[in-house]
């Protein structure tokens, strides 16, 4: 099994990131991981945001507009903030983010020059939310770790981080020297760590009837799988264990899901969520991301699904394996997926 640090950049399919959380994880690595004032260090940083807008010693510029739609932001004057900043634009009343929440956010970056000068450098409101998992942004960004948790679904905040290196920010998202920069965030929702699809009360169980695995999930708890004496299957099969009603999956959208995946032969653990704290991962139903066992065998699946693909080797890792999750040749795969929710493409 893979460490958790490097769970997200492996090779497809077990853990590679959407294009959405690649864009936001890296402006806030950009942001956080150097400081004129203390280059080894971001600890001060972190403690000094806040989500109490009496407390806050920056001057913000004026925001206003719908939530989840393009803020309107009115800069006036210089940014005058010393250290990173936090402020409550909109408070949400729904569940309050935790630190192993899965988290879907809007986000608006600017440039903030020190003459007053503004630059749009970045948004996500003509397109779907970013994916931002709390595990990882704790350890990448804590200050913006810590601005989230807490704060319920509506939330819109704001965060201004005074002047950074400008050679850690990538050419196309470079910041000028000498310059702020704002971020406004909206949380649209969250996904927590343990999230499962809705069953009925008690242990939901399948029977493969000695051809496919046996299948039981105890409430709220990791899929025991039971892999029966007999050879696999040559085909790749989607087995329903519960039907949703929500979103279908089609090519392009994105998938929040929680699963279980195992080897055939020797019922061998090689990937799942479950490892990992229970954390939703999201996947996009995209070739690049995604092996074609789950291309298939996901395509249609509305949300609110549990599903069993049963995944022979040509739809899988074939006769390369995966070194990534210790998976040799030719391996047959189970996997057992909640679909917690599909995003459509746009």
């Amino acid at each position: 099994m893979i460490a958790p640090s490097a769970r997200d950049l492996v090779s497809k399919p077990a853990r590679v990131p959407s294009p959405r959380i690649s864009v936001a994880v890296l402006l806030l690595i950009a942001l956080t991981a150097c400081s004129p004032d203390d280059p080894d260090s971001s600890e001060g940083t972190a403690s000094s945001a806040n989500t109490d807008p009496a407390e806050t010693t920056a001057t913000f510029p004026e925001i206003s507009g719908e939530f989840g739609q393009t803020p309107t932001v009115e800069f006036s004057g210089s940014p005058d903030a010393d250290s990173v900043e936090t402020l409550i634009v909109t408070g949400g009343t729904e569940g309050a983010v935790t630190p192993h929440d899965l988290v879907a956010s809007h986000q608006v970056f600017y440039e903030w020059g020190a003459d007053g000068s503004v630059r749009e450098a970045y948004s996500s409101y003509d397109g779907a939310p970013l994916l931002l998992s709390m595990t990882v942004l704790a350890e990448i960004a804590p200050e913006a770790a810590e601005a989230f948790e807490g704060q319920g679904v509506g939330t819109r905040l704001a965060m201004v981080f005074p002047p950074y290196e400008s050679s850690i920010v990538p050419d196309s998202e470079s910041v000028e020297d000498g310059a702020s920069t704002l971020f406004v965030y909206d949380i649209v929702d969250r996904y927590p760590a343990g999230l499962t699809v809705d069953q009925e009360e008690g242990d939901a169980i399948y029977d493969g009837r000695g051809e496919l695995p046996d299948v039981r999930v105890p409430q709220g708890e990791q899929p025991q799988v039971t892999v029966p004496d007999t050879d696999p299957p040559e085909e790749l099969v989607a087995t329903t264990l519960i039907e949703g009603d929500g979103e279908p999956a089609t090519a392009g959208s994105t998938l929040i899901t929680q699963f279980h995946g195992q080897t055939w032969d020797d019922e061998t653990e090689f990937d799942s969520t479950w490892a990992y704290g229970a954390v939703p991962k999201d996947f996009q139903l995209d070739p690049s991301s995604l092996i074609l066992g789950w291309l298939e065998g996901l395509e249609g699946v509305r949300s609110g699904s549990r599903v069993m693909l049963t995944v022979p080797p040509e739809w899988g890792y074939g006769s390369t394996g995966n070194v990534a999750v210790d998976l040799g040749p030719d391996e047959t795969l189970v996997y057992v997926i909640d679909v917690l929710d599909v995003i459509p493409p746009l």
